[in-house]
């Protein structure tokens, strides 16, 4: 009766062991299938090899990961992929549905993510693929270096400086398009304009007025809010009237457009051209004050 008795006291510990978590493995058998795995993922991403990732490298480490506590490789291997040029494994994991993988968390010490690290490594094909999924061109690392300041320095800067080039023109005319025929642009839309390295120094050849101009020309206050919020500048003469921007959202009387350019830095002594017309002569308008 004793005996049985410490069998089943044994066999109750077993199933509490099994149950709670980072307890003693109560089968230390399982080490010969997820010991060094996330090593092995290592390895399988790096020579893009796709097979052995998914069927092994990935379910296997993380096993490891859970059973051994080690610091997650995830982010990491995400870099590797990067550096090695390898597309489709990159794509594996950032459209993995187990969303371990991130498109902006850094993949290393210097807060480089995925894009930075992809064109520090003149990997261009990486960086467009990466750009057409959100990437944000704006991102830093810890030193202070964007995806371009990388690329210049990469080993391939003509293609990867011309991927970003390219898909930052894109932005630009999606941009201005939208602005120009206030067509009703989404945060989304212009989130997505910004992230991808809209030009907001642009001027559009059909109404030579830059974004921030466009949006205030046409009264967009959320559009020009926003492009104020990422240091759009403030000035610019059109060529035709001598406007600057403050003179146009006075001239069009879009008050809460003029508060915000105030707030924002806008020279407020700024004169037209043709007819010498500062802020305080336009106070009147846009009912604001000297």
């Amino acid at each position: 009766m004793a005996t049985r008795l410490l069998i089943g006291a044994l066999c109750v510990q077993c199933a509490v062991a099994k149950t709670e978590w980072n307890d003693p493995n109560p089968n230390p058998g399982w080490e010969k299938y997820y010991g060094g795995k996330c090593a092995e993922l290592e390895r399988c991403t790096e020579a893009g090899d796709l097979n052995c990732l998914q069927t092994s490298a990935i379910p296997l480490c993380n096993l490891e990961v859970q059973e051994t506590r080690i610091e997650k490789p995830w982010q990491k291997v995400l870099g590797l992929a990067a550096a090695h040029g390898q597309l489709e494994v990159v794509q594996l994991f950032l459209n993995s549905p187990l969303k371990w993988w991130s498109l902006e968390a850094p993949i290393n010490d210097s807060g480089e993510n995925v894009l930075m690290h992809a064109a520090a490594h003149g990997e261009y094909e990486i960086v467009a693929w990466l750009l057409q999924q959100g990437a944000d061109v704006r991102t830093q690392s810890v030193a202070g270096e964007t995806a371009r300041d990388l690329a210049a320095a990469s080993e391939n800067p003509a293609r990867t400086l011309g991927a970003l080039d390219k898909f930052a023109a894109e932005k630009t005319e999606a941009l201005v398009k939208a602005l120009r025929t206030n067509s009703g642009l989404t945060q989304a839309q212009m989130d997505g304009c910004l992230k991808g390295g809209a030009d907001l120094t642009h001027v559009d050849e059909d109404t030579q007025l830059t974004p921030l101009g466009l949006a205030v020309n046409n009264g967009i206050v959320e559009a020009t809010a926003k492009l104020l919020e990422n240091n759009a500048p403030t000035h610019h003469v059109h060529p035709r009237t001598g406007h600057d921007i403050i003179h146009t959202a006075c001239d069009r009387g879009h008050f809460h457009i003029v508060d915000l350019l105030v707030h924002n830095g806008a020279d407020i002594q700024a004169t037209t051209v043709q007819f010498e017309m500062n802020w305080c002569v336009c106070r009147c308008r846009c009912a604001a004050r000297c």
